[in-house]
């Protein structure tokens, strides 16, 4: 019998929701677990260094994937040795099995060909104008958005009539839930938005600008537009390395060749500075230096 079982694994994942873990991400890592204790099953093996190596060896997936899987593997270890008196007798004095594991990585040419890669101005005005000509007039407005506000996709659909508000005399997108606490942030409506916004606001029938067919069960709204992008761009030429998130990429680029202050990017994107004058003592740009700045950003032709 494998030791991760279904009873072991129903506790992790208790306690990882009490603990605010994300449920997707906490779904995804039971499935990697139940599929590590199925090998263990049917290759008769006991958990050990030797037999996840054997696991990971045999799935065809990326180095960055196979990553994500001792990830979950470590974390169950350390609650099961923190948490489980048996699992704390069956396998004291053994080292954490998910350690320490050498996976291959791209280097030089090949690692920077596979990184993701910004699209230029013009290409993001030749998707947007894409997304018009094929009547995806959503999946338009949503490009010319994160064009112009560098918020990630799903910041982008989370946002609502009630997060439009106006500080300092400057409209402002608050973003109220990001992935990091950083990413909480007040964004500029920049002028080239504000036909756009307006007329989202006024169409809205549930309170968010953008609309969503999107049922996920995670409340992931951006679902459907990220596929509906990701066919746009393939069937553009564009190759793996450029995403939606790439639109971000490009408002970064952007404002750092318009000579926008380090700082001044990060507070817009919601990165951490770094340090801890800014991060926990400073209360961040005034709303009018944020509009300046984007006021930099070369326009979107379509």
């Amino acid at each position: 019998r494998s030791p991760i079982t279904k009873v072991r694994l129903a506790s992790f994942r208790t306690y990882r929701l009490e603990h605010h873990v994300a449920p997707k991400t906490v779904d995804q890592q039971q499935a990697k677990l139940l599929n590590l204790s199925e090998h263990l099953q049917a290759t008769d093996t006991k958990l050990d260094f030797d037999s996840v190596s054997a696991w990971l060896q045999g799935m065809k997936l990326s180095s960055k994937t196979k990553q994500q899987y001792l990830l979950a593997g470590s974390q169950f270890w350390q609650w099961a040795m923190t948490h489980e008196p048996q699992w704390r007798q069956t396998f004291k004095g053994h080292v954490n099995p998910f350690e320490k594991h050498t996976l291959p990585t791209l280097k030089g040419k090949a690692k920077l060909d596979a990184k993701r890669k910004a699209f230029t101005i013009e290409e993001i005005g030749t998707l947007y104008s894409a997304a018009k000509k094929q009547g995806l007039d959503t999946l338009a407005d949503l490009i010319l958005l994160g064009g112009y506000s560098g918020g990630r996709v799903e910041e982008l659909v989370q946002l609502r009539k009630e997060h439009l508000i106006t500080v300092d005399g400057v409209k402002m997108f608050d973003i109220v839930d990001s992935k990091t606490v950083a990413g909480i942030r007040q964004v500029p409506v920049h002028p080239k938005l504000t036909a756009l916004v307006d007329r989202l606001a006024k169409a809205s029938t549930d309170g968010y600008l953008v609309p969503s067919a999107s049922n996920n069960k995670y409340g992931i709204r951006s679902d459907a537009l990220s596929k509906a992008f990701g066919r746009l761009k393939t069937a553009m030429g564009f190759d793996r390395t450029r995403v939606f998130h790439s639109i971000r990429a490009t408002f970064v680029t952007s404002l750092v060749r318009a000579d926008v202050p380090d700082r001044l990017i990060r507070e817009l994107v919601g990165h951490e500075t770094g340090t801890v004058t800014f991060d926990t003592y400073s209360q961040g740009s005034a709303p009018r230096q944020k509009l300046a700045a984007i006021k930099k950003l070369p326009a979107i032709e379509s």
